[in-house]
Formats: structure tokens, C-alpha cells, sequence
């Protein structure tokens, strides 16, 4: 690698969104303690894991009923958040409500983001790398990348979790469903359209169609033009995707040329081949993009094809994790993933 690495301040840096952070990670985890051992008030329990994705240690949690035994067999909902989301609020607000409805749950942290490792990059340029020791290992100055938004990783992330999910005792194999959240929403449709151990999906206001959504958006880098300029500057080291200005309201920093040339292609494109059973959440006032463009069109294209169901959330894209709409959305996932991968009746 060359060049030196900038950092540029962004608009959200006056708000100290580590410190936010740090404390939604300690609540969540104080809500882990409480909730790993039977007879806790929500009648679950969790255990905490590590996955590993193209061998970076991915943080995740396991949800159960407390009265699951060893030899059941379930079904699992494995839950995938969006642009900077954390796997400490969906083990706050969703994961233990699939698991009281029968449920396995599995929330995880993507790399770069929460409890998860980052990403280690050699700042060394073009120096010759130490010898290494005799166990392989090097010494050498590096960054721990955080907070990246790179779809590319994030599809292998939630690839390395269905791994994982494959291996948990409990877990019935042939009914895994996926639930994504915005961004996350497109990463379970083109995940589905791939995978086919995926029996069910829900998209929860998903970010779909990226392309349009992010053409023109970010501050500064606004049209075709500008975005392969910037995917030239990354491919010769003087800009790096952890170096761009984070978007307005948003967390992390994009992978841009990603987010804009590559990952429709693995959304938009590919719902052809989706062959399983999808529920679409959108937004009433959906502000951040145009349903037209992404959970509407997506519902067109596979009605024809797959069971599916559009369902229209109260409020705009955030207020999706707000009541009315949180309930809302939350009992048609579950309903819909008892009629799809089977589990008794919710209480909810």
C-alpha cells in the first residue's frame, strides 16, 4: 500500500458516537448476563459466540427458549442488521422475541463493527515485511480498520454465519429463515437468491436497489463520474474507503463504488432466482430512498413467482424500530416465518 492515510472529519463527528457505543454495548451485554441462565423474566436464554469470517472473529449470540433440551430440533431465524447497526440492539429488541416464539435466534456483529474484530492493514507501504517467527507471525506497524460499510463483506459475513448456523445443536437445518433490517434487507434477498438452505425471508424496510439510492446521495462524491474517479484513487492508495467523510445521519464509512456498482447486482438483479417464501416490510413514509425503486419493485418481481406479501409499516425508515411500527413489523415476521418454517402459535 502507499500514500499516507488522511482521516477527514465528517458531520457526525461532533456527536461522539464511540461513546454511544461503548454504552449500548455494556447495557447489552449486562441484558446478556441476565438472560443466560434459565428463569430470567423472558423466559429465554443466550449464549455468546464467536464466528469466524475469512478468519476475522466475528462476535454473535444464540437464543433459545429456557425449556429447549438437547435433542430438539427448531427452527432459526438468522437476524442481519443494516448501515451500521449493532448486534447489542437486536439482542435488545428482536432476537429474544423470536426465541419466545419458538425460535432459535442468531444475532452477530459484522466485521469492522460492534464486538466483532476489525480489519488489519499494513501501514507499511512498500517496506520488506520482517521474516517471520517460526510460528508464521510478523511484526509490523498496521490500523485495525473499523466501521466499514463494504457490502462485499458483509454478504460473506452473513455466508460465514449460515455456516455456523449449520453446526448449532437445536437447530433443524432444513428450516432457517433470514430477517435483514434496511441494509441488511437487500443482504437476506441476494443471501436467499443464493443460498437455498434459506426457507424464508423477511426485508424489513429494506435498502435494495443501491444503486439509486446512492448515486447521488453521499456529500461528496455525487454521480457515476465522481464515484469511478473515487474507485480509481482507492485502487492507487490515496483514498481508502475508512478515510471518506461519513454520510449525514449514518454511521460508518462506505465502500462506495462497492455500495454503487457492485451490490445491486447481488440485490436487484438476482431476485430471479430467489425460491423461497418472502415477506416485504416497507415504510409508509419511507425518506431514505423511493420504495418504488426497491421493496415495491422487489415485490413485483417475485409475486408471480414465490409466496409473498408487501406490508406497509407506519411511519418513516427509523421509526420502523419505534412503536406502532416495531410491534407491527415484529409479529408479521414472526407470523410469517410460523407459516413458512414452523413453529407454535405466538403468544406476542
Amino acid at each position: 500500500m502507499s500514500g499516507q492515510i488522511k482521516e477527514k472529519k465528517g458531520p457526525m463527528d461532533d456527536v461522539d458516537q464511540d461513546a454511544q457505543e461503548r454504552a449500548l454495548m455494556a447495557r447489552a451485554a449486562k441484558f446478556r448476563e441476565k438472560t443466560s441462565k434459565p428463569g430470567n423474566k423472558l423466559k429465554v436464554v443466550n449464549e455468546v459466540v464467536n464466528i469466524y469470517s475469512d478468519g476475522v472473529r466475528m462476535s454473535g449470540t444464540i437464543w433459545r427458549g429456557e425449556n429447549v433440551k438437547p435433542g430438539d430440533k427448531l427452527p432459526c431465524i438468522l437476524l442481519c442488521h443494516g448501515w451500521g447497526g449493532k448486534r447489542a440492539h437486536l439482542d435488545f429488541s428482536y432476537a429474544p422475541k423470536f426465541a419466545q416464539a419458538g425460535f432459535v435466534a442468531v444475532t452477530f456483529d459484522y466485521r469492522t463493527w460492534g464486538d466483532s474484530d476489525g480489519v488489519v492493514v499494513s501501514l507499511d507501504g512498500e517496506q520488506q515485511l520482517a521474516k517471520p517467527d517460526s510460528n508464521g507471525n510478523v511484526t509490523l506497524k498496521a490500523r485495525i480498520v473499523r466501521k466499514v460499510i463494504d457490502p462485499e463483506w458483509q454478504l460473506r459475513d452473513i455466508d460465514s454465519a449460515l455456516n455456523f448456523v449449520m453446526g448449532i445443536e437445536n437447530v433443524d437445518v432444513t428450516r432457517i429463515g433470514l430477517w435483514g433490517s434496511s441494509f441488511g434487507g437487500g443482504h437476506v434477498l441476494a443471501t436467499a437468491a443464493k443460498d437455498h438452505r434459506v426457507s424464508a425471508v423477511v426485508c424489513q424496510i429494506g435498502s435494495i436497489n443501491t444503486h439509486n439510492n446512492w448515486v447521488n446521495r453521499h456529500p461528496d462524491y455525487k454521480g457515476v463520474t465522481a464515484i469511478q474517479k473515487l474507485a480509481i484513487e482507492q485502487a492507487q492508495g490515496s483514498v481508502f474507503p475508512w478515510t471518506i467523510r461519513r454520510p449525514i445521519g449514518l454511521d460508518g464509512s462506505p465502500n462506495l463504488p462497492k455500495v454503487v456498482f457492485e451490490h445491486t447486482s447481488n440485490t436487484i438483479a438476482s431476485v430471479d432466482k430467489i425460491e423461497c417464501p418472502t415477506l416485504i416490510l416497507a415504510a409508509e413514509e419511507e425518506e431514505l430512498f423511493k420504495n418504488e425503486d426497491n421493496s415495491f419493485l422487489v415485490h413485483d418481481m417475485l409475486k408471480t413467482r414465490v409466496p409473498t406479501q408487501l406490508k406497509m409499516l407506519p411511519g418513516g425508515h427509523y421509526n420502523a424500530y419505534e412503536q406502532p411500527a416495531y410491534s407491527t413489523g415484529l409479529k408479521n415476521a414472526i407470523d410469517w416465518f410460523q407459516v413458512y418454517i414452523g413453529t407454535p402459535t405466538s403468544n406476542l
